[in-house]
């Protein structure tokens, strides 16, 4: 076989490209996988999204006052080839919402919503913060979705969301739970398919969200009273396990470049026998 190679060019060729082939997916396989995560992982970090992690607030409006409950679900799923988790919501032991996230080494990804209205999932996931956070810092972007509308079995298909997240302040913040520094104050404005948004969160560095208000909601405040951070069962911890899919496609890719290549070399040899 290698006698066979040495004498043919285009055969030396194709050994060449799947070579180079091989060594592309081996140099993105160490520099995105294990240098990038190492060197740019941040020390500080503002969303613990460890299964089981819980946030209790006492949430008030110009109407009432009521118990709310933020977790993140003993759950999870890939949209596309993101590996994210369900961070739910609700209000006196009734669901109200669900939101699906993806942390990448420095940042939180937005990919989609769902309320007791519709289901939205993005085509495209929108950056919201990256960390280190520096105030004045803009995030977001846009991208077209997938609407479900509960009650209606059909889906609507690229309807667009943008949002755009605003570090106004980085502050020191007490709430019933406690006093704590650094949290970064985020100014958050959508436009989804189910309607306009525009509120604030903080958040504090291992604790995560420790205060909304909503002036837009009948100046909806919720304030932290207890919370109960799960830091050993976060599936982002191992950096590798999100990335996988992109591994598996990119060797996909290259596998199957190379295998078209050493067809097209071998027909273009038998033509000329």
């Amino acid at each position: 076989m290698l006698e066979k190679i040495k004498g043919n060019k285009k055969a030396k060729w194709a050994l060449m490209i799947l070579i180079l082939v091989a060594l592309s997916a081996g140099g993105y396989f160490f520099f995105s996988l294990v240098l990038t995560p190492l060197i740019l992982t941040p020390d500080s970090e503002y969303f613990p999204l460890g299964i089981n992690t819980s946030w209790e607030y006492n949430s008030t409006d110009d109407n009432d006052s009521w118990k709310t409950r933020r977790y993140i679900e003993d759950d999870y799923e890939y949209l596309g080839t993101h590996f994210t988790v369900y961070f739910s919501e609700e209000r006196e032991g009734k669901w109200e919402n669900t939101m699906w996230l993806e942390k990448t080494h420095n940042s939180l990804v937005w990919w989609g919503f769902e309320d007791e209205n519709a289901k939205v999932i993005a085509f495209n996931g929108i950056t919201y913060v990256v960390e280190p956070p520096v105030k004045g810092d803009v995030q977001g972007g846009e991208t077209l979705t997938v609407l479900t509308v509960h009650g209606d079995e059909s889906s609507t298909l690229f309807p667009m969301f943008k949002g755009e997240y605003t570090i106004d302040k980085i502050e020191t913040v007490e709430v019933p739970a406690g006093k704590f520094e650094d949290c970064i104050k985020v100014h958050e404005t959508e436009e989804t398919p189910d309607g306009k948004a525009d509120f604030y969160v903080w958040y504090a560095p291992d604790v995560g969200p420790i205060k909304y208000d909503y002036p837009k909601r009948d100046n909806r405040v919720d304030i932290l009273t207890e919370y109960d951070i799960v830091e050993n069962d976060d599936p982002f911890e191992d950096w590798f396990l999100p990335k996988v899919p992109y591994l598996i496609i990119t060797c996909l890719i290259g596998v199957i470049s190379a295998i078209v290549i050493f067809i097209v070399l071998k027909k273009r040899q038998k033509s000329k026998q």
